[in-house]
């Protein structure tokens, strides 16, 4: 399993947006057309949403997502 931590900028609550689009085994690769940016750190996936970060933004950036096989 991917640990994870993050920082919305418009509501600074962590994790709060991670939780709706990642999952185990998937890691995000940064998505500049979102200004979202993520990488693995130790295991740690770091990732930083821009301040107007929406529900349908999420799902755009789902679709950028890379499937590693578990």
């Amino acid at each position: 399993m991917i640990k994870q931590k993050g920082n919305n900028i418009e509501n600074n609550q962590q994790t709060k947006i991670a939780r709706e689009f990642l999952h185990e085994n998937t890691i995000p690769i940064n998505v500049d057309q979102n200004k979202l940016t993520a990488k693995l750190d130790r295991g740690i996936l770091i990732w930083e949403a821009p301040y107007m970060t929406t529900s349908s933004t999420i799902t755009t950036l789902t679709n950028d997502l890379i499937d590693i096989p578990g």
